[in-house]
């Protein structure tokens, strides 16, 4: 059985262009190809400029286009700013977006959520919600017109330094409780 998904970049405009991808589109298959091998916007959008895919790869190569496949005419859907209602209509089961340097997922018609976040959800990381609350406040949905407090370059940098810090702790020897600990208070003395 399928897990289909949808891959979208925003562009300068406001637009969204976006491919659909039948096969592995949950975040621990799809997620983490987008996250380790689609992670600039040039990347991204040469991907999304294959068109519709069945199976995404770890390189361009190796991803199964449809245009490549069968011959089928390359399917970009494009979606202008106030085409959005309709964008998240034509989602599917978890729908990527790279926007502002940096990959997002949601479900069908839910907000979208920073793809490194749920994957580390999923690893079971249980310090990382503690930082959602830092840096995800509620104003996260598809309403893309409303302005962010703390911009999302400074978002990535503080999520890259706890990674570090996470890291670094772990290779010291402590265990999961004790990191988990630690980067609570190093969280609440920088808030």
């Amino acid at each position: 059985m399928s897990t289909r998904s949808t891959i979208s970049i925003k562009n300068d405009d406001g637009s969204i262009d976006s491919v659909y991808c039948h096969f592995d589109g949950h975040p621990d298959s799809n997620g983490k190809k987008l996250l380790d091998n689609y992670d600039t916007e040039d990347k991204a959008r040469e991907l999304i400029n294959l068109g519709d895919i069945s199976s995404l790869g770890e390189t361009i190569e190796e991803t199964e286009d449809y245009y490549r496949m069968r011959g089928d005419p390359i399917n970009i859907s494009h979606y202008k700013p106030n085409e959005i209602q309709e964008y998240l209509n034509d989602s599917q089961d978890y729908n990527y977006l790279f926007d502002d340097g940096m990959w997002w997922v949601g479900r069908y018609r839910e907000k979208k959520l920073p793809l490194d976040q749920i994957i580390m959800e999923r690893k079971m990381e249980n310090f990382y919600p503690s930082i959602n609350e830092v840096y995800h406040p509620e104003w996260l949905d598809f309403d893309f017109d409303i302005d962010d407090a703390v911009p999302v370059y400074l978002r990535k940098e503080f999520r890259k330094v706890v990674r570090l810090i996470s890291t670094e702790l772990e290779n010291e020897g402590y265990q999961e409780i004790q990191i988990e600990d630690y980067l609570k208070k190093f969280i609440e003395q920088i808030v």
